[in-house]
């Protein structure tokens, strides 16, 4: 069983897309829900690409702008979408500050349960090193513009329990320039308390961490950015622990 909170959706009338290069060669394939924005579409087609490349995308004949339109409202299945590399215009100036990125841009912009939809469905293999910090940092509502407040974001556990399951591992890595581990991004993002806990099932000696360059731990940098910082403290997180093992060894999960 999954925990209570993170169980799948119904399922949403998705649409199989091919993003194709001009050579005719396809460049990723991923499936949406039909009211899914320009914007998305274009993060997911960056995101097979190194951070910099202008490019456009056109569907029917039409350029499609990084903007909120839905352009499969009334498509067929599979749509086509045409990459054009190169493309050089003042609305491509957007594309070149976050093209790279995928599903981790889609997290930054709080587009968590989009992003959980793509993984869920993908045949491919989208999950970046770093995806599960952006995750932790960004569940509780931190992006461009905006204050977390140590909520769930729409979608963001579900996404974080799905990356969680395919790439524990992702919880013990570290940042390369700052040393600092996914449970002190969470702190930093102000995470929802059940972000710590899921992190630490998967590295529990994360909690009381210090091996970063600025020796803090989780609750050290969560206490020290935030005002209102919501998590319980490290033993009380110990214990909400202690309490998930005995669930999982009872096979209540």
């Amino acid at each position: 069983m999954a925990p209570l909170g993170l169980v799948a959706e119904p399922d949403e009338d998705l649409v199989e897309v091919c993003v194709v290069a001009l050579s005719g060669q396809d460049i990723i394939k991923f499936k949406v829900p039909r009211n899914t924005h320009a914007e998305d579409l274009y993060d997911m087609a960056g995101g097979s690409f190194a951070s910099g490349i202008c490019f456009k995308l056109s569907f029917q004949d039409q350029v499609l702008e990084r903007n909120v339109d839905q352009p499969f409202r009334t498509a067929t299945s599979p749509a086509v979408l045409n990459f054009t590399a190169g493309w050089h215009s003042r609305a491509s100036a957007k594309s070149l500050l976050v093209d790279g990125g995928g599903l981790i841009n889609l997290v930054r912009r709080g587009r968590h349960k989009l992003a959980h939809g793509i993984l869920v469905n993908s045949s491919e293999d989208l999950m970046k090193p770093e995806l599960l910090s952006w995750v932790a940092y960004t569940s509780g509502g931190a992006g461009p513009g905006t204050r977390p407040n140590g909520c769930p974001a729409p979608g963001a556990l579900r996404l974080l329990w799905h990356v969680i399951k395919q790439r524990s591992g992702q919880a013990r890595c570290r940042d390369p320039d700052t040393g600092k581990l996914p449970l002190h991004d969470a702190a930093w993002g102000h995470a929802p308390p059940e972000v710590a806990i899921l992190l630490a099932a998967c590295f529990p000696a994360g909690l009381k961490d210090r091996r970063n360059r600025s020796l803090e731990s989780p609750e050290d940098l969560g206490r020290y950015v935030h005002s209102n910082f919501s998590w319980p403290s490290t033993d009380q997180l110990e214990v909400h622990l202690d309490w998930l093992f005995c669930f999982v060894l009872s096979g209540v999960f």
